[in-house]
This record gives C-alpha cells, sequence and structure tokens, in this order.
C-alpha cells in the first residue's frame, strides 16, 4: 500500500493515514473501545511526536515516542480525574 488510505482490522482496531511501500509514516490508530493514538510511525511502531488517548484507563499522552514507547524527552500524561504528569519518560515509564 502507497499513498493515503484506511487500513481496517475488524477484531481490534483500524488505521488511517498516509504511507510510503512499506511502512505507515503518519496516521490514527483507533481502537474498537474509542481509544486511539495519533501521530508518527517507524517501522509499524508509534515513532516521533504522537497524542495517545486511553479510553479504559481514562488518560492521555501527548508526547514523543521511539520505538513504540513512551520515550525520554519531554511529554504530558493527563488523567481523567484532572492530574498531570509533564516530564521525562524512560523506556515507556515516568
Amino acid at each position: 500500500m502507497e499513498g493515503v488510505g484506511n487500513l481496517v482490522y475488524l477484531r481490534e482496531y483500524g488505521i488511517q493515514g498516509e504511507s510510503d511501500k512499506e511502512n505507515i509514516q503518519q496516521g490514527k490508530m483507533t481502537w474498537t473501545n474509542g481509544s486511539f493514538y495519533d501521530g508518527g510511525w517507524l517501522d509499524g511502531k508509534k515513532s516521533g511526536w504522537g497524542v495517545k488517548v486511553n479510553r479504559k484507563k481514562g488518560r492521555m499522552y501527548s508526547g514523543y515516542w521511539k520505538d513504540g514507547k513512551k520515550c525520554d524527552m519531554k511529554g504530558c500524561l493527563a488523567f481523567a480525574n484532572g492530574d498531570r504528569f509533564e516530564g521525562g519518560f524512560v523506556d515507556g515509564k515516568r
């Protein structure tokens, strides 16, 4: 697949975005529960700037990703109760 389009996996999630011949570069992945990730991709993993909303856990992360994990650059994790964490992440954890 190359260009702009939708890739839908009916059981779990769908992806909408731009791709080259081998990889999605920028796009939005939406899960059936309403959670989503919208941002950069590299080799099929979240990469670069992106936002992930987890409806089940009631939180949102906006910041940088590397190899599918929150990376050590500054990011913001916001919770449904209004609490927030702004700072660095190592190996996907604050």
